[in-house]
């Protein structure tokens, strides 16, 4: 399967057709291969969990990001245990 840090992924081969249904999404697959190279370059390969660490990646705002601090805290899955 396609790796980002093995710059093996092509965005219009491997993404794009997963995206088929949604509007531009040759576009958005290029997004998400370079949302996936920002989390390995600016923060080692782990989606940070501030809004304001979230929007230095490519694609996501301010709306995006509050939603992802929500949803993306490490100790929302640690306590469930």
């Amino acid at each position: 399967s396609p790796r980002v840090n093995d710059q093996k992924c092509d965005p219009e081969s491997d993404i794009a057709p997963l995206l088929s249904s949604v509007l531009f999404g040759n576009v958005k697959a290029q997004h998400v291969v370079q949302a996936a190279q920002d989390v390995l370059s600016k923060f080692r390969g782990q989606v940070p969990e501030s809004m304001t660490s979230l929007q230095d990646i490519t694609g996501i705002g301010p709306k995006l990001s509050q939603i992802l601090n929500i949803v993306n805290r490490r100790d929302t899955y640690t306590s469930q245990a």
